[in-house]
């Protein structure tokens, strides 16, 4: 079985250079298509992440290397309540250390702080950057996105002739078919 990846942005650890390099990753059309099919949102209009890679030496003499930055993304996402599609943006910080001859069993007990990098597994000399910024706005995307002027008080749901529906009301609170029925008695 082959994984397909959507994003190829490959750095080779050994040509790393001492104080580190500073990577822009963009992300073209068909790329930003491949990864909102894998995510499963309507459309990625744009991602971009800027992030710095440089060596670092870990216990147990392995080496490793971490990976800090910020990424970027337009996102289209579907409301959870009334179903439209809308435009979001999504920013997340990027923090990692991929480390060499690691044992799960070293960090299987540690709890870890928000403000902590993550630690991860470098197999080989190869590190995909482009799989950690899809990782990365994946954890980004809310999973019950929500129009940013949508009210949950807003909608109401109907069993009609053709099925399940829903009607946005802009002036019907959730009470209101409870005051109707009590003006007709």
């Amino acid at each position: 079985m082959s994984e397909t990846v959507e994003l190829v942005r490959d750095v080779l650890v050994a040509d790393l250079p001492d104080e580190g390099q500073t990577i822009q990753i963009l992300v073209d059309r068909p790329e930003c298509d491949a990864i909102a099919a894998r995510l499963g949102v309507p459309a990625l209009a744009s991602l971009e992440a800027t992030v710095v890679v440089v060596r670092v030496e870990t216990g147990g003499g392995g080496g490793g290397v971490r990976v800090s930055g910020t990424l970027r993304a337009q996102v289209t996402q579907q409301c959870v309540v009334s179903l439209e599609l809308f435009d979001s943006e999504a920013v997340d910080s990027i923090d990692s250390i991929f480390v060499r001859n690691i044992d799960d069993t070293e960090f299987a007990d540690i709890e870890r702080s928000s403000d902590e990098p993550l630690i991860e597994h470098l197999n080989g000399n190869k590190l995909c950057l482009g799989e950690l910024v899809v990782e990365h706005l994946a954890l980004a995307l809310d999973p019950y996105p929500r129009r940013p002027d949508q009210s949950p008080d807003e909608i109401t749901y109907s069993l009609g002739p053709d099925g399940p529906s829903t009607e946005i009301e802009t002036e019907k609170g959730p009470f209101s078919a409870l005051g109707e029925l009590r003006r007709k008695m």
